[in-house]
């Protein structure tokens, strides 16, 4: 039996397959970076009457 040969094909695999493990590790850490954050909302909707209004403000400027 080939043991050896085995053995050395086994080995030669680990290493190739942590390169690659590696590799995409640090692809997926740069596109994380990349990635800008969600922008904060300056909107909210009334909860009476469904309107967009600013997020300071308490209500809808018509109420009825």
């Amino acid at each position: 039996m080939n043991i050896g040969v085995f053995i050395n094909t086994v080995i030669s695999f680990v290493i190739v397959a942590f390169a690659i493990f590696l590799l995409i590790k640090s692809i997926n850490t740069l596109k994380r970076k990349q990635e800008a954050p969600p922008a904060v909302p300056t909107t909210k909707d009334c909860p009476y009457c469904l309107v967009s209004i600013p997020i300071k403000a308490t209500g809808a400027p018509l109420h009825f």
